[in-house]
């Protein structure tokens, strides 16, 4: 029989460096990717702002559609509208030359 190894405090704080040099490399990593994408889709380009948008609010988009399906609201619900309230301002805005 396969005996379950027992976690003693070396191999616990072992574990626990290894996951979190993990996160943190993951982060660093998604965020170079994002630069890299704004820096190839243009900055200000439309379409750079609508990819941002939509790849940062993806979870609370598909939340908040998870939320009304289950006929509740919650900050999901509030927080995809706002998000997509000002972006639909701020494509107004872009597209009619407003803003200064």
């Amino acid at each position: 029989m396969n005996a379950v190894p027992s976690l003693t405090s070396s191999t616990l704080a072992r574990s626990s460096a290894v996951m979190a040099l993990g996160t943190l490399v993951s982060r660093v990593l998604g965020m170079a990717r994002a630069l890299l994408l704004a820096w190839a889709l243009g900055l200000l380009a439309l379409s750079a702002n609508a990819f941002a948008t939509a790849n940062s609010a993806q979870i609370f988009f598909t939340g908040a559609v998870a939320a009304l399906r289950a006929r509740t609201l919650d900050m999901m619900v509030l927080v995809a509208v706002a998000v997509g309230a000002g972006w639909l301002y701020s494509i107004g805005v872009t597209l009619t030359g407003g803003g200064e």
